[in-house]
């Protein structure tokens, strides 16, 4: 999706820094790589805006799905989910697009398990991570004083704006034994070793 975009863009966006700027809006990630791209002639001759690189990603996006390659869930983070539902109140807290983040909720038949979703797109949040306003919204939204809530995240923005919010903890999921990308790369360390 992201490369998809960047690649008809002309923007330079490599993965590790996309890792970087999880938990940054699209429109704030567009924002950033527009700038750099301001000397590029086809940036320039096109005076895009971020909301301009958005809605090609949203197509891109729809596009990528429509071929059946569709984000999947991260399985350690619906484990604390399932652990918790209907005994704790839960909610999501997603710098993603609210129709996609519920989308991919209801895909991976987890929607269910979460007392609200709130998503950076939405009036309520008026600043992104690592603002806390998504957590503040967030724990307003399931009736819980912040300071009583623990979040979990898998972003440096997101871990900030837990901090800002308050919480009484903040989980970095990354450091899950069973984190997608930590899986990744034991596969990856295995398979030189061979």
């Amino acid at each position: 999706r992201w490369s998809r975009t960047c690649t008809e863009l002309d923007l330079n966006f490599p993965i590790d820094r996309f890792y970087s700027m999880a938990g940054a809006t699209v429109e704030s990630i567009f924002e950033m790589l527009l700038e750099e791209a301001d000397d590029t002639a086809r940036a320039r001759q096109r005076k895009l805006t971020a909301k301009d690189c958005e809605a090609i990603k949203r197509k891109h996006h729809h596009d990528v799905e429509s071929e059946g390659r569709v984000a999947g869930p991260i399985d350690v983070v619906v484990e604390i989910a399932k652990r918790f539902h209907g005994k704790l109140p839960l909610a999501v807290a997603s710098s993603g697009w609210r129709d996609h983040v519920i989308g991919g909720l209801e895909r991976n038949g987890i929607l269910h398990l979460f007392d609200a979703v709130v998503t950076a797109d939405e009036d309520e949040v008026k600043d992104p991570k690592p603002a806390p306003d998504i957590f503040l919204e967030a724990a307003r939204r399931i009736q819980v004083c912040p300071t009583k809530c623990v979040g979990f995240e898998d972003a440096d923005l997101g871990m900030e704006a837990i901090r800002r919010a308050r919480y009484a903890y903040a989980v970095d999921v990354r450091c899950f034994y069973e984190y997608p990308r930590n899986v990744e790369e034991r596969i990856r360390v295995e398979d030189e070793k061979k």
